[in-house]
């Protein structure tokens, strides 16, 4: 049980860091420090909750770490690319819409981290005030 949610808090430690590798340059500085500087955190996650270093936690706590990254990168990719008005690809999704505060509102019902964290506070960061 100490395996699952360890590999789970991997999972949300992944998160941000996924977020911040999809919007550097591929292979740049910035890029290998979002990769790597969780993996020292992971680390220390693993000695704290006493997980041994058994081949069979390693499948759990690298797949977590990597879907992790993977999430924290798709849900960047959906923030990013939004279909305009006049329906061509290409702008920035405005939140403060009444299409933006619907998506963010079914957002809130369905997966309420993702919305919280990733598209309100990201958007407060970047000078677009709250959903």
């Amino acid at each position: 049980m100490v395996l699952y949610i360890a590999g789970g808090i991997v999972f949300l430690l992944n998160l941000p860091f996924g977020f911040w590798r999809s919007r550097v340059k591929k292979f740049s500085l910035q890029w290998f420090l979002a990769i790597h500087a969780p993996v020292p955190l992971v680390y220390a996650i693993r000695m704290y909750a006493g997980i041994s270093w058994h081949l069979a936690t390693f499948p759990v706590l690298i797949g977590s770490f990597f879907l992790g990254q993977y999430v924290g990168n798709r849900v960047n990719r959906s923030d990013v690319q939004r279909p305009t008005s006049d329906g061509k690809a290409g702008s920035t999704f405005d939140v403060r819409s009444s299409r933006g505060a619907w998506r963010c509102a079914r957002m809130i019902k369905l997966i309420p981290f993702r919305c919280i964290l990733w598209r309100c506070l990201g958007r407060v960061r970047r000078g677009i005030w709250l959903c």
